[in-house]
């Protein structure tokens, strides 16, 4: 027989592409291999044979990487070359990992081991006996056995440092950190991992340097330190290769990153590209993690049949692996979808005891950790406090930050329900100092204001310790430290900004098209609505993809400093801030020189929501009898004011003291952070003791009252005045409003018709003292930062508003639905405002409702009037709709607009 050859240099070359691209190195090596048995009659050589196994595996092929494993092991053994197939079976081992065939794969490599150790021990048996180990360790942690995986990579560390090699400690380095985070030692985990991460340099494998990457990525993001694990993971993405296991890994790695700062549908996305790649390799492992996240994230988005189905396969999954510890935290997930029915809580309940009973604290303290909350949330009194303080000791052993802040706001939470106030307060008190460390961790805008609901649970508690302790001063500050914190702290809050790229584009154009016919004036057909709705949402998500960067948004400079004008009138404003408590709304009232007050439930949140209803009913019929130029009957205006009345007296009636000292003349200045739907409510429009509120007092409305101050600080912008109208589909007052507006800003830029296109507007915004547009708004709540306002070539987004330079600017949007905005958790107001004030705007005035054409065209030629004799935006307001309401009291036909920013 021919004695087979290694052509060394036709491998080396191999190796090299697979740097690049497995799948060009994979389909190189298989050529090589067909022509190496054609040239020896079937006996090439198993060193290629071996290669080609590699490439398979790392493409996702685990069976054909098996088969060719072992047909070069069998050639190795054939030539008698012992070392080079034992090597073949530290790939074979790996293999077996990879299918979820962990118990033949713990005894393949526990044989192998027992072989090494009675060879010589030269450097090759022990390199294999390292790997051998390392090999082993990977299974037992996919078991679940993390003591005994630990145990054989440090018997791995050891031989590896008698050999003097950094590049094999640093690649044991990277699967020991994995057990070291399992178990709670992250600290440690990080150090082995830098320790590898130095060692392995460019030259390096880079699947190594990869994997190196993403565990350091995986443990900062968990123990909080977002910043620099963002960056970790961003760099990982560089070096994988697209449709292999590791583009997967990577996949799973990121989106549970991602899920955990509350970014669901970016994880979602993540979750189900993973398992797109994963559907051709059954790396059950990996699959099952996939499984996990998607399963937790659809039930955070509301997909409680898509969450239970997920979960359910990833349940399967461990279960199959027999890893016990995964099990835990699907069992732990299935019980939060359950718990929600109240027909399936105590099965719900059952899921989580069964999980608890299955999680050892001293092996698995993590989900011990999250098993005990579970039955905590699940429980009262005394069982569930117990639950609380074990997981609070099993928190504190491990030092994950998100972890350790989860345990403190449930437990403070538990105290507080049973008035244990000063017990309650530690808790409370440490899990905001958590929240707050974690923030300041966190510089990516976009997961900012998607950050988790338990953080903004620990400001509402400290809100209710003060509260309980009479502390109305601190509740204040405690309150507004509580909401919308990506625009308060606005040199973090940089917006991502659209990409310029042609797929982008592609998406974008068709998305806008799709606005324009939802907001045509043809009406649709319901069913044509839902699949026009349904595309907008899967081109958003798209879109947002696109958008969305690892990397963290450099800090921008922030608003300028420089003092505000002052007021003539600088007396302070009187701050209300409305607070939610479960179903209860609580007012805090701050009157300048005067002790903090606490009115507790004034209104019911529900009530509120129903009262905003029932009056935009009466509005739209309104508005629709003023269309068929039909009088609205004066019952039904009765009947509003009366709603009105009932409202006033709820939310405003504890300062009706303060609103009795105002007048049309000298009014009060009220300043107001609302919280929920009470973001919907026209203020002004609001009648208290017989009064409409608009009367007596000049009111700003933002998103709190540090946004507020934040807009103050910044000196209004003296460029020229910037004019836009558009009047597609059916606005035509549009024109005569902007042709009035040209004599109040002779020397403004004004973008008509076909000029008002996003890049003309883009090049005329330079810090304009007014920014007037006038055309549709659209409100998207399923995507509330791609609301926007249509121009001649698209829509003007809030991501595309954040963009522009408004430092200073007075922006007022003639359009319907600008004001409207998604309350997200931490009371973060994602919608159109969000955007003007994060490009700097001063005051921001738009509309709650679609307001009437011919009143907002008076209204608006009104407020501009008067803001340039050098009233402020809510005084000029103000005085614009006083004038209206004396020919029109109608309150739909004048109270649409608020004002937000600056008071």
């Amino acid at each position: 027989m021919t004695q087979p050859v290694a052509d060394d240099e036709v491998i080396g070359r191999l190796r090299v592409l697979a740097g690049s691209s497995i799948a060009d190195a994979l389909s190189g090596a298989e050529a090589a291999l067909a022509a190496a048995d054609r040239a020896t009659v079937g006996a090439a050589d198993p060193v290629l044979m071996y290669l080609v196994a590699e490439l398979r595996a790392r493409s996702g092929r685990p069976h054909a990487a098996l088969d060719m494993i072992d047909a070069a092991q069998a050639r190795f053994r054939a030539l008698g070359r012992v070392v080079e197939a034992e090597r073949c079976e530290i790939g074979r081992v790996a293999v077996l990992d990879d299918l979820g065939r962990l118990d033949e794969a713990v005894e393949a490599a526990t044989r192998q081991l027992d072989r090494l150790r009675v060879q010589p021990r030269t450097e090759d048996v022990i390199d294999l006996e390292i790997r051998a180990l390392v090999n082993r360790g990977v299974c037992r942690e996919s078991l679940g056995s993390y003591q005994a995986a630990l145990d054989d990579y440090d018997l791995a560390l050891t031989s590896a440092r008698l050999l003097g090699d950094d590049q094999t400690v640093g690649i044991v380095q990277i699967n020991r950190s994995t057990v070291l985070d399992l178990l709670g030692r992250t600290a440690e985990a990080l150090t082995g991992l830098r320790y590898a991460a130095a060692v392995l340099g460019a030259e390096s494998d880079r699947d190594d340097r990869a994997k190196v990457a993403i565990n350091i990525a995986a443990i900062l993001c968990r123990r909080g330190e977002y910043d620099e694990g963002l960056g970790w993971f961003h760099d990982a993405e560089t070096l994988i290769e697209p449709g292999t296991v590791d583009e997967a890994a990577i996949a799973v790695e990121v989106a549970e990153a991602l899920g955990a700062l509350g970014a669901v549908d970016e994880a979602i996305a993540r979750y189900r590209d993973a398992l797109t790649i994963l559907a051709g390799m059954p790396l059950s492992w990996l699959e099952g993690r996939a499984w996990l996240g998607l399963g937790l994230c659809s039930g955070r988005s509301g997909d409680v049949a898509g969450a239970r189905t997920s979960l359910r396969s990833a349940l399967d999954a461990f279960v199959a692996a027999d890893n016990l510890p995964a099990q835990v935290i699907t069992l732990v997930e299935l019980a939060t979808i359950e718990s929600d029915d109240r027909s399936t809580r105590e099965f719900a309940l059952g899921q989580a005891r069964r999980a608890l009973a299955l999680a050892d604290p001293d092996r698995w303290p993590v989900q011990a950790c999250v098993a005990h909350l579970k039955v905590a949330d699940l429980t009262d009194g005394a069982d569930a406090e117990r639950s609380l303080r074990s997981a609070r000791r099993l928190a504190r052993r491990v030092q994950l930050a998100p972890l350790s802040m989860r345990v403190e706001q449930r437990l403070g939470a538990h105290l507080l329900r049973h008035d244990r106030v000063d017990e309650a307060a530690a808790h409370v008190g440490a899990a905001v100092e958590i929240a707050d460390s974690l923030r300041r961790r966190l510089r990516h805008g976009a997961l900012l204001r998607a950050f988790p609901t338990e953080t903004a649970s620990c400001y509402a508690d400290l809100v209710r310790v003060h509260l309980a302790r009479g502390d109305v001063a601190a509740a204040c500050v405690a309150a507004d430290r509580a909401r919308s914190r990506s625009l308060a702290d606005l040199d973090l809050a940089a917006m991502e900004g659209g990409r310029e790229d042609e797929a982008a584009r592609s998406i974008e154009a068709e998305l806008h098209a799709i606005y324009d016919r939802l907001l045509g004036v043809t009406a649709l057909d319901a069913s044509v609505r839902q699949r026009l709705e349904t595309r907008a949402h899967e081109l958003e998500i798209e879109l947002d993809r696109l958008d969305f960067a690892l990397r963290p948004v450099a800090p921008s400079e922030g608003p300028s400093v420089e003092p505000g004008d002052v007021r003539a009138d600088s007396s302070p404003p009187v701050l209300l801030t409305y607070v939610a408590v479960e179903e209860r709304l609580d007012l805090l009232v701050e009157v300048p020189g005067q002790p903090a007050r606490w009115y507790p439930a004034v209104a019911r949140v529900g009530s509120v929501v129903d009262a905003i209803r029932r009056f935009q009913a009466d509005g739209r019929r309104a508005h629709a009898l003023r269309s068929a130029g039909v009088a609205v009957p004066a019952s039904a205006t009765a009947g509003m004011d009366e709603r009105l009345a009932e409202l006033g007296a709820a939310l405003l009636g504890p300062v009706a003291p303060e609103l009795a000292a105002g007048s049309p003349e000298h009014p009060v200045r009220l300043a107001i952070s609302p919280v929920g739907p009470v973001h919907l409510v026209p203020f002004a429009a609001l009648i208290v003791d017989g009064a409409a509120v608009i009367e007596r007092a000049e009111i700003t409305v933002s998103p709190s009252h540090s946004v507020r101050r934040t807009c103050e600080a910044r000196s209004r912008a003296t460029g020229r005045a910037v004019l836009v109208g558009l009047t597609h589909g059916g606005i035509e007052g549009v024109a005569a409003e902007i042709a009035r507006l040209r004599a109040a800003y002779p020397d403004g830029a004004v973008l008509m018709e076909g000029d008002a296109t996003l890049a003309r507007l883009g090049e005329a915004a330079d810090r304009p003292a007014v920014l007037h547009l006038a055309s549709h708004g659209i409100f998207r709540a399923s995507a509330p930062l791609r609301s926007g306002i249509r121009l001649a070539d698209g829509w003007l987004t809030a991501k595309r508003a954040a963009a522009l330079d408004l430092n200073g600017s007075l922006v007022v949007l003639s359009a319907c639905d600008t004001g409207r905005s998604l309350v997200a958790d931490g009371d973060e107001i994602l919608g159109l405002q969000y955007g003007f004030l994060a490009a700097g705007a001063r005051d921001v005035v738009m509309s709650l409702w679609p307001a009437h054409d011919r009143s907002t065209s008076e209204i608006m030629t009104h407020l501009h009037t008067v803001a340039t004799s050098g009233s402020t935006a809510p005084s000029a307001l103000r005085r614009a709709q006083l004038a209206f309401r004396r020919d029109d009291p109608h309150p739909w036909f004048w109270a649409a607009f608020v004002c937000c920013g600056a008071s």
